[in-house]
């Protein structure tokens, strides 16, 4: 996708095609959760995986609005420095970055 003058990417993502995308990728999730809690025979166990499913899920939802968005590992890894190693950005030095 490009971005226009904005900065804004173009074209702009249509409300379908982002809930047909976020079903078809959520789908398999939905499958494995329900899989692994049928297999739970115990039912005491089976509330406390739900339980922790559910609040990795809502840590993660707390992320996503903390950072305005989804994080790209790969964005992120791209411009990670240690202390006393170089920046690994692959911009560094580029004038406007």
């Amino acid at each position: 996708m490009a971005l226009d003058e904005d900065g804004v990417s173009s074209p702009r993502l249509r409300p379908v095609e982002v809930a047909r995308r976020g079903g078809l990728l959520g789908l398999p999730g939905v499958v494995l959760l329900g899989v692994t809690t049928v297999s739970i025979a115990d039912h005491g166990d089976r509330e406390d995986f739900l339980a922790l499913v559910g609040g990795l899920g809502l840590f993660g939802g707390i992320l996503l609005v903390i950072a305005g968005g989804p994080v790209k590992p790969s964005a992120v890894l791209r411009n990670v420095s240690w202390p006393g190693l170089p920046c690994v950005s692959r911009g560094a030095g580029r004038a406007g970055r």
